[in-house]
């Protein structure tokens, strides 16, 4: 069985964190989460966390911006997916609506469409009802909204009832 990590001083966590937040945006939720592994005590993590909103390392917008960019633009997840992600990561709700406001609507659009397509060609189901079930539930675990999900699934699966939004 391995045994626990030696604690590291304030310092040692302050280098560190200073350092990765140099490399990549980071949240404070994201550091807090390392310090507690690292079995830093709670009042040297606020300390740390402190210091580097103070000095610039982290910003809650800069970071919620940036996820929202990496998620749209590389792992094409939708709004809903995006919030709850962010606000994992202790973001408050003020700066992810800024922060999902910047997307791109023809791109965001654009991302679903795709998905959706690529899904309907692995899908081999031959029942119009349970093709379009199975798409609007891969549309919703991406995080998109029924609003712009079901028109797109009624145009790429002709037969049965179309979905409606406001069934």
């Amino acid at each position: 069985m391995k045994k626990p990590a030696k604690p590291i001083t304030y310092e040692t966590a302050l280098e560190r964190c200073a350092a990765a937040c140099a490399r990549a945006e980071h949240s404070a939720g994201e550091l807090r989460k390392k310090m507690a592994r690292w079995r830093l005590p709670r009042q040297d993590a606020d300390r740390v966390i402190d210091f580097l909103y103070d000095n610039a390392f982290i910003d809650d917008a800069r970071f919620a911006h940036a996820f929202v960019n990496d998620k749209v633009a590389f792992d094409l997840w939708g709004r809903i997916k995006i919030r709850q992600a962010l606000r994992l990561h202790g973001i408050d709700s003020e700066t992810i609506a800024a922060a999902l406001d910047d997307v791109d609507s023809e791109l965001y659009r654009h991302n679903l469409d795709t998905l959706l397509r690529q899904k309907a060609k692995l899908t081999t189901e031959t029942d119009p009802y349970k093709r379009k079930t199975a798409l609007y539930r891969f549309a919703a675990s991406r995080g998109y909204e029924s609003e712009l999900a079901l028109p797109i699934i009624n145009r790429l699966v002709s037969g049965g009832d179309d979905f409606d939004v406001d069934e």
